[in-house]
């Protein structure tokens, strides 16, 4: 009987989270208000904790769960296997893991799921979205793709031509790099606190086919130092959108291509027109294949050393870990709220020309 009512304790709090983040979510006022006085201030203060640490918090936690996890079930068959335990001592243990898997989900739904659902940028900003033609496009492609091409020219490369500065350097500046979006944009003037390279996942990363990760249960940004360099430090600007409560995929990487191309800092702005152009550069080969092979055919120097990697770097990288995390992630999205799923990456298309129209890139 005292193990029943035991049982029924611990399983109560996961289940007034499950209720909670339904109350919440399902109201974008009631997920506003959840998200503007409960969780952002919870993942900015652990966010705050985290930068006083040069390390990765996100993978030492994992590592620990992992070893937690193996010693855990190890323990169990020894006990099994030494009669120590029964059937039921077994069931009793398992029960224990799946109780504790319940509670780190409802704590994500907790610390940032509800955000989902709550106003994203656009509707918070008031930022407004122009009627896209197939024109306006090609051009922001042609913009962006000029741009980057010179700004090639203005950050180190190696022997092979390949963009090359060390990850430590540029992180060590991300500070700086969302002043003059934060000037443009209110909601985005926060402090920024540096994101984190993850020795010893950024492989794992890659066979995930994923660049960075925002950990909410931290609020740490991480970025993933084993793939192509030219695009480390956009993908750091993105994150960096995640620190500032932005949830959308669609506008963290707008905002990272927007933030790193007025950072005024040669090696963000390249990466993030490096990074704009090839967004811009699938939409254009959507729309026409033969348009984008004529801008295509306009690549040179440093910009086309570190596009051709890229385009090389990942089908090779490609297997069904890669397809069976992108589907998770997809399902992932569209539960939380976002039915374009894993699509919602390169929707960020329609805020980049709209703001290319609006001169946004001109300053």
């Amino acid at each position: 009987m005292k193990k029943a009512v035991k049982w029924l304790l611990l399983i109560i709090p996961p289940l007034v989270f499950l209720w909670a983040w339904h109350h919440f979510s399902a109201s974008s006022d009631l997920a506003d208000w959840y998200a503007v006085h409960i969780s952002r201030p919870v993942r900015d203060a652990a966010g705050a904790f985290c930068a006083l640490f040069p390390f990765s918090l996100m993978e030492l936690m994992y590592i620990l769960l992992g070893l937690g996890l193996i010693i855990f079930l190890a323990r169990t068959i020894y006990l099994a296997a030494k009669r120590r335990i029964r059937l039921g001592g077994i069931a009793e243990r398992f029960c224990a893991l799946l109780l504790a898997a319940a509670y780190i989900v409802t704590g994500f739904l907790a610390v940032f799921s509800v955000d989902y659902r709550a106003p994203g940028f656009v509707q918070r900003s008031g930022f407004h979205k122009e009627e896209m033609s197939a024109q306006a496009l090609f051009s922001a492609a042609e913009f962006f793709v000029t741009r980057a091409m010179e700004y090639a020219d203005r950050v180190p490369r190696d022997e092979d031509g390949l963009f090359c500065e060390a990850p430590s350097e540029y992180l060590s500046r991300s500070g700086a790099i969302y002043q003059e979006l934060g000037r443009r944009f209110g909601l985005l003037a926060a402090e920024s606190r540096t994101p984190k390279q993850m020795l010893f996942f950024s492989d794992i990363m890659t066979a995930m086919g994923f660049t960075g990760v925002y950990f909410p249960f931290l609020g740490e940004s991480n970025v993933n130092v084993r793939c192509p360099a030219a695009f480390i430090p956009a993908t750091a600007a993105h994150e960096l959108a995640h620190q500032r409560g932005i949830t959308s995929e669609e506008e963290a990487n707008f905002l990272g291509v927007t933030a790193a191309v007025l950072s005024g800092d040669d090696t963000y702005a390249y990466s993030g027109y490096l990074s704009g152009a090839l967004y811009l550069m699938n939409a254009v080969y959507g729309q026409s294949p033969e348009k984008w092979r004529q801008l295509r055919s306009t690549f040179r120097g440093g910009f086309l050393a570190d596009w051709e990697y890229n385009s090389d770097f990942w089908p090779q990288k490609r297997s069904t870990v890669t397809e069976a995390s992108e589907k998770a992630y997809d399902t992932y999205l569209k539960a939380s709220g976002d039915g374009r799923g894993m699509l919602s990456y390169g929707a960020c298309v329609d805020l980049i020309v709209s703001y290319y129209l609006q001169g946004g890139y001109d300053g």
